[in-house]
């Protein structure tokens, strides 16, 4: 990436362990002025893409670890107070090497040694010992209604649809792989049944053993921008001076050649061939749901729509604030946004 330096820019190698093992620092704008680490590991790399039961048994590990404040992995990296929150977003898949990244936000040059110990420590430490069988099955939950839903917010359902099918197809492997998830989980499910340590496993093999790692500092450089123009500048330079006077003539003409293709409105025949919605194509009708009410007077109201939601079912309690006293109002959403990280009489919010 040229904005932060990789190409062009002041990167510089610093330490280099065998030949699988990378470290460099790389400098970039100083709106950005804080250490950074981030390790990736996971990615380091595979060979070719991955088999997809391994992959979504990586994605319930991927939650295990940093899925929630309270995952062990992204928990030791805040509480070891050597950094402000924990960054990187855990798996990536979808290249044909996978990786995995996370760091700290906010540590100095001196502590980067001191995060790769937390991080070793706590993959050591659960690829011995495991996870909460509680955690594991709130993991599957999780995501098993996560994949169902396949909630995109305002972003096209269809389009995240094709773009898990384009994950597979450019690697030339079935595109409809990614869509069969109920048959994978259900096989997932029964392996952990029978006591298979699926994930410890994945972290001995796919973590700790895996030789391909790198650990990248991100460091602030209030020249930054001056030092990349320079050497753009100077690299122009160098290629102008090895250009004719008929290769520079070929550029100009190459450059406006492509400027009229880009500026040239498209064929109005050609045009009319593009699928496109008119006012006409969306329906007038406001979509009735389907409600059906029981309950009342000292029962609960409850109120049933029948819809394809892919055989998740929701459900949504209502309660009267009537009883709630003025003054204390403002807090109810610091009060309802502490129960998701809060314990109870019966629980911890962390495992122990």
């Amino acid at each position: 990436d040229r904005g932060l330096g990789c190409l062009h820019g002041p990167c510089r190698l610093r330490h280099l362990r065998g030949s699988q093992e990378l470290r460099c620092v790389l400098c970039h704008w100083p709106e950005v002025a804080r250490w950074c680490l981030e390790k990736f590991g996971l990615g380091e790399m595979f060979k070719g893409k991955l088999d997809l039961q391994i992959n979504l048994a990586l994605s319930f590990l991927n939650y295990l670890l940093m899925g929630t404040r309270a995952s062990p992995l992204y928990k030791a990296l805040v509480d070891s107070g050597l950094g402000s929150r924990g960054i990187g977003g855990g798996l990536y898949d979808g290249l044909l090497q996978p990786m995995f990244g996370l760091g700290l936000k906010d540590i100095t040059e001196e502590d980067v040694p001191k995060v790769e110990e937390v991080v070793m420590k706590v993959l050591t430490e659960l690829s011995d010992q495991g996870f909460e069988e509680d955690a594991v099955k709130a993991a599957i939950n999780t995501i098993g209604v996560r994949n169902r839903e396949l909630n995109t917010g305002t972003f096209s359902k269809g389009l995240a649809l094709m773009f898990a099918a384009v994950d597979n197809w450019n690697y030339g492997k079935d595109p409809f792989e990614p869509l069969r998830f109920d048959e994978l989980l259900a096989d997932l499910k029964e392996r952990l049944a029978k006591g298979e340590p699926i994930f410890e496993n994945l972290i001995k093999e796919k973590l700790l053993q895996n030789a391909h790692k790198v650990v990248v500092e991100s460091k602030p450089n209030k020249d930054f921008a001056k030092q990349l123009e320079a050497e753009e500048k100077a690299e122009l330079k160098a290629a102008r001076a090895k250009l004719s006077e008929e290769d520079i003539e070929a550029l100009i003409k190459e450059t406006s050649t492509l400027k009229e293709i880009q500026e040239k409105l498209d064929d109005p025949e050609a045009m009319k061939a593009v699928p496109a919605l008119g006012l006409e194509d969306i329906p007038k009708e406001v979509p009735k749901v389907p409600t059906e009410i029981s309950g009342g007077g000292d029962s609960p109201t409850m109120l049933v729509h029948v819809l394809p939601t892919s055989g998740v079912v929701y459900a949504d309690l209502a309660f009267s604030l009537d009883s709630v006293p003025e003054d204390l109002q403002p807090l109810l959403l610091l009060f309802t946004s502490s129960l998701k990280q809060l314990g109870t009489v019966k629980g911890d919010f962390v495992p122990q």
